[in-house]
């Protein structure tokens, strides 16, 4: 055994101090070695002593270059980490700030929405099925806070007919739109309702529409409007005054309407006189049954008169088509409330929050 061993064997570890019974002072290295039985250690030892004092040498090193910078240097440096700092601060605020104000602004709209949701009138529009011989029946229907229509009318899927209709929807709902645009109700829940329902007739050759529209205010003051189409079938045109009448009509009618006012009204003769002025008189809405003939007439307030006259000669005399077979055939293909039946209804709605 060799002398390195032999001083190993009276080496004892005491509160971390190495103690040997040995009077030999330890060869740190030696002892290294011994142990490992190879370089790696004396290699790692040597190594980390080598790191350390290389540390210790950056750090004087770096001491003594600080020592040596200009004060004005120091100070900019100072100044740059300050705005540094500063700017990366500010980033942070305005970050949180757009963070709260698009979280409110989505809070106020949901709010909005609701609101005006919980202030929609709530109105169910109906309509009367027994006087729909013909067409499809479709639906337009709108309701917001201050108003609400629902305007039904007839498909016939037949181009020029339904482009007809078309346009008169949309008069129906751009008139009633207009005339109540500036309308403010006096209170939630309240508002104008405006329904637009309509009559189809079957004439055999033709169709006939008569389209009814109301306008009801919260006082329960209500008016009422007319349009009209009658469509012939075989020819797929939609037929107007000029295609209906003759060039005298006008005249004979207005006399007849001008009585009517005077008889049933108390509208002055100057006010009567404007209204059937036969070179001004409105003749475009109009109908038939089998036994009389109706014209529809606007008043000075905007309202609709409707006016009966029997079918005889002085009226159906001026017109282009034979009434006598209108007569037949609206006999022949007339349907009464009992003998309708069930209609086809396609109803289309469209609902809005738009003030």
């Amino acid at each position: 055994m060799n002398d390195v061993e032999k001083k190993g064997e009276n080496m004892d570890f005491e509160d971390g101090e190495i103690n040997s019974r040995s009077s030999s002072p330890i060869d740190v290295d030696r002892y290294i070695h011994a142990v490992d039985e190879s370089d790696i250690g004396l290699d790692i030892f040597k190594q980390s002593k080598g790191k350390a004092a290389q540390n210790n040498q950056a750090a004087v090193t770096s001491r003594t270059s600080a020592s040596n910078i200009p004060e004005s240097v120091k100070k900019k440096a100072l100044s740059k980490n300050r705005k540094a700092k500063n700017q990366k601060l500010r980033g942070i605020i305005v970050s949180v700030i757009v963070f709260v104000l698009i979280t409110a602004i989505g809070i106020g709209t949901v709010l909005f929405i609701t609101g005006r949701k919980n202030n929609i009138l709530s109105v169910n529009f109906r309509y009367s099925t027994e006087t729909k011989e013909v067409g499809t029946v479709k639906s337009i229907i709108k309701r917001d806070v201050k108003y609400a229509y629902g305007v039904y009318y007839p498909l016939f899927n037949k181009e020029n007919i339904d482009l007809f209709i078309e346009q008169q929807n949309e008069k129906i709902i751009d008139t009633f739109l207009e005339k109540y645009k500036h309308f403010k109700p006096s209170a939630k829940g309240t508002g104008v309702i405006m329904l637009s329902d309509y009559e189809s007739t079957d004439f055999v050759d033709y169709y006939q529409i008569v389209r009814k529209t109301e306008y009801r205010l919260p006082d329960g003051e209500t008016t009422q409007h007319i349009l009209t189409a009658f469509y012939d079938i075989k020819n797929d045109k939609v037929i107007d005054a000029s295609d209906f009448f003759d060039s005298n009509f006008k005249q004979i009618i207005s006399v007849k309407v001008a009585n009517y006012f005077e008889e049933n009204t108390s509208m002055s003769s100057d006010d009567i006189s404007a209204l059937t002025d036969y070179r001004k008189i409105d003749i475009s809405n109009f109908s038939l049954d089998g036994s009389n003939f109706y014209l529809y007439i606007n008043d000075l307030n905007g309202n609709t008169v409707t006016i009966r006259f029997p079918l005889d000669s002085s009226i159906a005399g001026h017109f282009k088509i034979n009434y006598k077979t209108l007569q037949e055939n609206y006999n022949l293909s007339h349907k009464s409330a009992e003998e309708t039946t069930a209609l086809e209804v396609e109803e289309t709605t469209e609902e809005s929050f738009d003030t």
